[in-house]
This record gives structure tokens, C-alpha cells and sequence, in this order.
């Protein structure tokens, strides 16, 4: 090779001392320049400058820079702003080539054996070629999966702020086909005959609104499922059944379907010609929805699933079974969290907003009742936006479940160190949520108001006064012995009063004799014997006419019970107007049975009523018997002779200051319609803190 000619200072300087702005010094015979020798580098002489780049480059590099813009510029709005998790499952796919569910690549799922799907699917409209959320027969395969497009993508789910959540399920793997399409046949033999669906759907569309909302359409349709739309309704429930691949939107349908059955009374299901008794036929219904949620969860969750979680916790309730009520709540929550539900609480997404606030709302009430913690902080974002553009009603239950909230964490501290100071601020809050309902809620229910309203008007007023009756249930006790409670003695006394008139009520208005609510019916006795042990346990605390007031209102709860088995089958309800005639007939000296009736109150306590017959001893020792004097009337008679033929009664009540402390171990499976009286609720061990006996009474008239 030729070497390099030697350069002077300047531009013809060698590479390295021009880069280093030195002198280049050739000797004689060298190669390299001083500095470079110096320096150990390359001696490097600097090239002639080349020539213009070809048109022809810049050109394909221009036409390249375009081809990118409008890749970029196809992308539809809803495909910029819509769902983080749809991205991100697809992105997955994509780059990990596997399914989400398990583990297999896209081209092992059955999205292919779908071509012959409907166009539209529960009113959803599909493409023949789309499978939960991936395009399977894309135009332009290449652009779709091009690295700059998963660049793109990703990038995408760094902006999480005012993004509505997904409502596109993901997709599905082969053993969650297969498990879908076994459940949805299932779905289907079990479906009434559409003669039998017509009749359930007209005897039940009057209930529609005060259910978890059906949503149909578009993903982000606002259009629900409301009265006058029964073909509609039935249309839906028969194409979901025989079409839908989607497990969540199959569990939604077949829970709504199982709202229906279990509402239709007595009248219209003895012309109908299903097989299978009433909650047979729901409870297959709430089977094959739970299957089927399952594989909803294993596949990230949808907002269908959360949604049917709701319906779930529906059908629980007015089945009295509040344990399973508050499991599927939590259930809920967790798979909204999951979903990102808990953001999209300032209205953005009225769908979403909702779910998550039904799902919230009711683990607070639920864990509250059942003395169990909360599974969502007093610092979650989803429960401190309470927007002004949602109802009033929605309001009010939001600063109800706050109040839940902090009653929950005072149940569940240490005893030793909770302040009474806690209760009176709780207080201060409920005089606050309060205020919140309108002048007119107060006023007697109209004769022409529809269902929802009446309900929702109802509803929230035995909510509220159930929150407040349980807030100063245990100070209340605590008032026998010590003076300063007196104030939860009347504030527990009001909530009890309150709730039970908010229930006869609704119970006595034309239209709300045969909603079935076991857990409404329980609240409602439990408001009744808190009324009577308060009379009870401080006798001399209220005037002879609030006692005959309060009195008489326990025996309405009563007659609103008894109507209630009289229309419908409710187990807990006629347990509940059982005990409350017996106490009543002890209160008057009436009960005359030999044995005692004790009874264990699930979540409330232990109650007995003795008979026992007058003799000498039992003069002689009155005053020692451990009953308070002041909860003994005098005896109706002058002489004590003519009481040897005669009999006395009295009532003990058991209870512990919170409930979380209630020793009870009900069936899981059945609930408050457990047998309340069985041995197993009563066992001798059981450590009760407070013990009241009340009595005793003698029959009136001799």
C-alpha cells in the first residue's frame, strides 16, 4: 500500500492532531507523526471529502418517514385512549407467543373454530375473524406486529390518567373454551321454554331497577336492561346462551335470569312447566355462573365478571345469606382493583364508576354487620371522590359506607384502648349524612310511586338507621352501669325505630309486600329487639307513651313479617315474627309453655324465656334472685297466696359489645336460615359478656 502523504499543521494535519489540535511533525523515513508515536495511536491521514448522498437514498428514507406516519395516523381513537390491559395482553402475545390463560401460542387457540359465530353476540357486534380482543386476519399483519407498533402499544400504558377501563375480554386458551362451551350448554338445557321466560320476564320487569344494572350493546353503551323491554330481554338471554364465548358475559346473563326466577311469586310459577322447584333452578343458575367466573379470573377478569359478582351478592342478600354476600363482594373489589375500576370514579365511565361503588359500598355494610374488617382502606383513591354528577341516593350510600368505615376500625381495635370520643365523632358524621336526605323522604310513601324509587327511598333509610343502630349498640348495653352512655342509649333507640318503621313501611305500601329480602326481614327484627331490650334493660329510661309507641311498632314489624311467609317462602322471617310474638306474650305473662325457649340470634346474641310457677321460696328470694330491682313490675295481686296458683315469667338476654366478638358458627351453606334454636348455637362454653334478666312478668288479669 502507498503511505499516506505527510501532512502539515492545519487541514492537512493527521486525524488524531487535528482531533487533539497539535502540531503533526513528519521525520524523515516515519509513517507516523511525532505526536501519534508519542501517543501509541493510529496515524491516520485525513480522506478527501466524499460526494452527495444519492437522491434516490433520501428519497426511500422520506417515503420510510411516511410509511411510519401513517401507520400512526391509522390508529383509531379508541384504539389511542381505550383499555391498557387489552394492550397489554395482546402485546404479550405477541412478543411472548403464548395465550394468557395457558400458555399457548395464539395459533393453539380455538379462535379459529369460531368463524360461524353470529355477527353479534349478546348485542355486542363481532367481527367472524376476531376472538376476545386480537384480530386474527388482519390486512396488514406485518404493520399490526411491527416492532414499532409494540413500542407504541406499550409506551400507552405508561398514561393511565382518565382512561376508561376495558371492557374486550381477553383470550381464550383451549381447556377455557372447552370449560365455556360445557357451562353454556349447560346454560341452555336449564333455560324455560319461551312461553315459561315470557311469564317470569312480565312478573318481574317491575324489579329490574332495583337490581345490579343488565348493560347490553356496545361495550360502553349506557343502554340497560329497564321495564318494556322484556323481548329484548329474552332476545338476549337466548343469544348469549347459545352464541356468546365470553365466560363473563355468560355469568352475568345466567345470574340476572336467576334474579328473575327467584322474585317470581308463588302465583305465577304454579302455571309455569319447569322441572325443577324455584331455588333448585337458581341455585344451578348461581353453580354455572360461579364456574364460569372462574375462568373470567384466570384470564385477568372483566367488567362483565365484576358485574355479576354484584348479581351475586343480590342473590345472596335476599337468600339471608350475608357471609356469602360479603365473600363475593370482596371477590369483587379484588378483581376491580385488578381491572383498574377503582380509578374510573369521577364519571368518566358511568359503567365502571358503578361497579366499583356497588362492589365498595356493600363489603362495608356487609363487614360492619358481620363484625369483619374492610378490604379497602380509608385512604383508597376509589373511595374518596364522591362526584356531584351522580344521584342523590348514590350520595348518601357514600357517606354511609365511610361511616361504615371508621366504625369498622373502631370494632375491630383493641377494647382497652378505644375512646368513647371515637363514637361521638362517628356520630357527628351521621348527623352529617343525614342532612343529606330531602324533607320529602320523611313524608308517607305515595300510592303512585314506582318500585325503584320507593325501594331506593326505603332501602336507604333502613341503611342508614341500621349504620347508626350498630355504631351505639354496644355503648347502649354498657348504659345499665354507667350513666355517661345514656346518649347511645336514645341514638341506638333511633336507629332501631328508624329502621323498623322505614321496613313496615315499604312492607305495608301497595307495591312492596312481595320483594324478597331475607336480609331486609333480619335488619328489621334485629331494629325490633333492640327496641324491646332497650324498654327492657331501662325501663324507666322513656315515657309510658314512647313505650306504647315503641311497643306497637314492634308488633307491626311483627304482622309485616308474618305477611311476608304468608306470600313467600322465608325461613328467616318466620323465625323472626316467632320470637318477637313470644317475647311479646312473656312481656304480658303469656308464655305458658313448660320447657324454656332459648335462641340463638345470629350476629345479636342469646335470648330465653322461663316459665316458672309462684310459690313461697320464690317471694321470700325475689330479692335475691340477681334480678335488678327496677326490672321487676310489682306484683298485680294484694295477696301472696293467690299467686301460689299462678306462674311468672322472664327473659334473659346474652350479647357481647361488639359483634366481631359473636361466638356463633352458622352453616355456611344456609345462614341466618339456620335453625336459630339448634343445641350447636347454644353450647354451655359459650362466652357471653353481658347478661341481662328482665322479668318478672305476671299474667295480666291473674
Amino acid at each position: 500500500m502507498t503511505p499516506s502523504k505527510r501532512m502539515r499543521l492545519g487541514t492537512k494535519s493527521c486525524m488524531e492532531c487535528r482531533r487533539r489540535k497539535v502540531r503533526c511533525i513528519f521525520r524523515t523515513d516515519e509513517n507516523a507523526c511525532e505526536a501519534c508515536l508519542a501517543h501509541e495511536a493510529d496515524c491516520i491521514a485525513q480522506q478527501a471529502g466524499g460526494g452527495e448522498v444519492p437522491s434516490d437514498e433520501v428519497d426511500a428514507l422520506k417515503q420510510r418517514l411516511q410509511d411510519l406516519e401513517a401507520i400512526v395516523r391509522k390508529l383509531s381513537p379508541n384504539e389511542t385512549t381505550s383499555a391498557r390491559s387489552d394492550f397489554a395482553r395482546d402485546d404479550a402475545s405477541v412478543v411472548r407467543e403464548r395465550d394468557a390463560c395457558g400458555g399457548l401460542a395464539p395459533t393453539e387457540t380455538l379462535a379459529h373454530s369460531q368463524a360461524t359465530t353470529p355477527s353479534t353476540v349478546g348485542g355486542r357486534p363481532l367481527s367472524a375473524a376476531k376472538r376476545g380482543g386480537v384480530e386474527l386476519s388482519s390486512k396488514e399483519p406485518a404493520i399490526e406486529n411491527s416492532p414499532l407498533m409494540i413500542l407504541f402499544k406499550c409506551a400507552s400504558l405508561l398514561d393511565r390518567e382518565n382512561r376508561p377501563v376495558s371492557t374486550t375480554p381477553p383470550p381464550l386458551c383451549i381447556s377455557a373454551a372447552f370449560g365455556v362451551l360445557q357451562h353454556r350448554d349447560r346454560f341452555v338445557s336449564l333455560l324455560p321454554s319461551t312461553q315459561d321466560l315470557d311469564h317470569i320476564l312480565e312478573a318481574t320487569e317491575k324489579y329490574w331497577p332495583i337490581w345490579p344494572p343488565y348493560y347490553y350493546g356496545e361495550p360502553r353503551a349506557s343502554d340497560v336492561l329497564g321495564p318494556g323491554k322484556r323481548q329484548l330481554a329474552r332476545q338476549l338471554m337466548f343469544t348469549v346462551a347459545t352464541s356468546s364465548m365470553e365466560p363473563g358475559l355468560i355469568a352475568r346473563s345466567a345470574l340476572w335470569l336467576a334474579l328473575c326466577v327467584q322474585q317470581t311469586s308463588r302465583s305465577v310459577l304454579s302455571i309455569l312447566s319447569i322441572s325443577y322447584p324455584q331455588q333448585d333452578l337458581v341455585n344451578s343458575y348461581m353453580r354455572i355462573a360461579k364456574s364460569l367466573l372462574e375462568l373470567d379470573g384466570e384470564c385477568g377478569g372483566t367488567i362483565d365478571g365484576i358485574e355479576s359478582m354484584n348479581m351475586l351478592y343480590k342473590l345472596y342478600i335476599n337468600m339471608g345469606r350475608p357471609q356469602n354476600a360479603w365473600y363475593w363482594c370482596r371477590q369483587a373489589i379484588t378483581t376491580a382493583v385488578s381491572c383498574g375500576l377503582s380509578r374510573e370514579v369521577d364519571a368518566l365511565d358511568m359503567r365502571a364508576a358503578y361497579a366499583w361503588s356497588t362492589a365498595w359500598h356493600a363489603e362495608r355494610l356487609m363487614a360492619l354487620m358481620l363484625g369483619l374488617p374492610t378490604s379497602v382502606s380509608a385512604n383508597h383513591p376509589g373511595t374518596l371522590s364522591n362526584s356531584h354528577s351522580i344521584s342523590l341516593m348514590s350520595r348518601i350510600m357514600w357517606s354511609v359506607a365511610l361511616i361504615c368505615g371508621k366504625a369498622i376500625d373502631r370494632d375491630q381495635a383493641d377494647y382497652a384502648v378505644v375512646n368513647y370520643a371515637t363514637t361521638v365523632e362517628i356520630d357527628q358524621d351521621i348527623e352529617e349524612a343525614y342532612r343529606l336526605f330531602p324533607d320529602e323522604h320523611w313524608f308517607h310513601l305515595a300510592p303512585d310511586m314506582s318500585l325503584s324509587d320507593c325501594w331506593n327511598q326505603q332501602a336507604s333509610k333502613i341503611i342508614f338507621f341500621t349504620t347508626l343502630k350498630l355504631v351505639h349498640m354496644p355503648y347502649m348495653l354498657k348504659s345499665v352501669d354507667e350513666s355517661k352512655f345514656f346518649h347511645s342509649w336514645d341514638r341506638a333507640m333511633e336507629g332501631a325505630r328508624g329502621a323498623a318503621r322505614a321496613y313496615t313501611d315499604f312492607r305495608t305500601w301497595a307495591g312492596g309486600s312481595v320483594d324478597q329480602c331475607e336480609l331486609m326481614d333480619f335488619q328489621a327484627f334485629s331494629a325490633a329487639m333492640v327496641v324491646i331490650i332497650g324498654h327492657l334493660i331501662s325501663p324507666t329510661r322513656a315515657t309510658p307513651l314512647v313505650k306504647e309507641q315503641d311497643w306497637a311498632l314492634v308488633r307491626d314489624v311483627s304482622f309485616c313479617l308474618r305477611h311476608t311467609v304468608a306470600i313467600m317462602d322465608c325461613t328467616v322471617a318466620a323465625q323472626a315474627a316467632h320470637i318477637l310474638d313470644l317475647v311479646n306474650a312473656a312481656r304480658h305473662g303469656a308464655y305458658i309453655a313448660d320447657d324454656d325457649y332459648a335462641v340463638a340470634i345470629p350476629y345479636f346474641g342469646r335470648m330465653r324465656i322461663n316459665k316458672k310457677r309462684i310459690s313461697t321460696e320464690n317471694l321470700k328470694g325475689s330479692e335475691n334472685s340477681g334480678t335488678s330491682p327496677h326490672l321487676s313490675p310489682v306484683l298485680p295481686f294484694d295477696s301472696s297466696a293467690t299467686l301460689l296458683d299462678t306462674h311468672f315469667n322472664t327473659v334473659d338476654f346474652s350479647t357481647n359489645i361488639f359483634t366481631h366478638e359473636y361466638p356463633f358458627k352458622l352453616d355456611f351453606e344456609t345462614e341466618l336460615c339456620s335453625d336459630w334454636a339448634d343445641p350447636a348455637l347454644l353450647c354451655p362454653e359459650t362466652d357471653w359478656s353481658q347478661t341481662f334478666r328482665c322479668g318478672p312478668f305476671y299474667p295480666f288479669d291473674g
